[in-house]
């Protein structure tokens, strides 16, 4: 059953979390020369900016809620190994050292926004939740064709997280108008795919968002012209969860491993001879 919020509660992938960091610590300039959208030209760029300077106002003002769903956290958090497992040096290309440390930044931004928040789903029901999310993400592949494999041939990262998303019940802000482009060939968008295979699979009714068209997303249209709306719908998550700051997740996460670790050594002592 869906409930109502006095903000838009949404998620969004990787490299928009990081376009928000980018923008809010290093500015326009740096954003633009950067070209973490992999766009070609300086006029794209700087509207793609000026799209995330909207989302960031609308997150400051708390009509928005920003959530991390957990692949994205982890794509965050995730650091390529400087050292094999023979204990040598492993030298990291330029692309990737430029990449961790834009993942670094984000880090350092979601600190200083406590508004923005993590999915932490609730540990009794995490089995549960993966099992979901992992069958959705694989008929997005495979069935639906939305999203291919990556270069190991496992489902992609993109798909987990969308299937996240529709586990949540909350909408998805894509950095560009991909999802919702149609080939001529085609019967139906990668978004309105998305909207069926969530139907016939359990999810929940989730949209995919381009972030230019956040803001009529946001508002409606009254008799006096366009006003922000004042309620907007929250889905109930497939498995319960809790929407922390980043601080709060780390905090969790840190008790997480010290219940783990306790786990272990009461389960794992030598047994006292008799």
């Amino acid at each position: 059953m869906a409930k109502m919020n006095k903000f838009k509660r949404l998620c969004a992938d990787t490299n928009v979390v990081i376009g928000l960091a980018l923008l809010y610590e290093k500015g326009e300039r740096a954003f633009i020369n950067t070209n973490i959208a992999g766009r070609n030209t300086r006029q794209t760029l700087k509207q793609y900016a000026e799209d995330i300077a909207t989302l960031q106002h609308y997150i400051d003002k708390g009509v928005v809620q920003l959530v991390i769903p957990p692949q994205v956290m982890f794509e965050l958090r995730f650091r390529e190994k400087t050292i094999d497992e023979n204990g040598n040096n492993v030298e990291l290309s330029p692309e990737t050292v430029a990449r961790e440390k834009l993942k670094d930044l984000t880090l350092e931004y979601l600190q200083k926004m406590p508004t923005i928040k993590v999915a932490r789903i609730l540990p009794q029901r995490k089995i549960i939740f993966e099992q979901f999310t992992q069958r959705l993400a694989d008929e997005y592949v495979n069935t639906y064709r939305i999203f291919e494999r990556n270069k190991m041939g496992k489902t992609p990262s993109d798909a987990i997280i969308m299937a996240q998303v529709s586990a949540l019940g909350i909408d998805f802000l894509s950095r560009d108008q991909h999802f919702h482009h149609k080939h001529y060939l085609a019967k139906c968008s990668k978004a309105e795919k998305i909207s069926i295979a969530n139907k016939n699979l359990g999810g929940r009714s989730t949209k995919v968002i381009a972030i230019d068209d956040l803001e009529s997303v946001l508002h409606h249209k009254t008799e006096h012209g366009v006003a922000l709306q004042k309620t907007f719908k929250d889905n109930q998550p497939i498995a319960q969860c809790a929407y922390m700051n980043y601080d709060e997740y780390l905090q969790d996460k840190a008790l997480e491993r010290q219940n783990h670790m306790e786990w272990l050594r009461k389960y794992t002592e030598t047994p006292k001879e008799l």
